[in-house]
């Protein structure tokens, strides 16, 4: 990916944040949750945003502010930062992932059968 691109749609940035940890879920998880000292999964501002760049220091700042605005905007507090929305995008991402599997699996038809005419 290209440093300083401008995305123009949520879904596209969606999709670059999946794209970039979906791999990483539990790193990231376990980073925000060592920020939670209180243990309630409400950090403020700084806290969210080290966790996040403990896990990809280089991160795009675009990436950032998006994951930052993806948590901000699933709040129902402006100073207090409930961080498990962006644990839950990137595991619906996953579990959409292996349906879509089972589905392509179970569409296939079994190689050993022979079509009878």
């Amino acid at each position: 990916m290209q440093k300083g691109v401008d995305f123009e749609s949520e879904a596209a940035m969606k999709q670059t944040v999946i794209e970039k940890f979906w791999k990483y879920r539990q790193t990231l998880a376990e980073a925000l949750s060592c920020e939670d000292y209180e243990e309630k999964g409400i950090l403020d501002l700084t806290q969210l945003r080290e966790a996040i760049l403990s896990v990809e220091e280089d991160l795009d700042n675009h990436i950032l502010d998006y994951m930052l605005f993806y948590v901000y905007v699933r709040n129902k507090s402006v100073e207090r930062f409930e961080y498990m929305s962006l644990i839950k995008m990137l595991e619906e991402q996953v579990l959409s992932k292996k349906v879509g599997k089972d589905r392509i699996q179970s569409a296939k038809p079994a190689s050993n059968q022979v079509a009878k005419i």
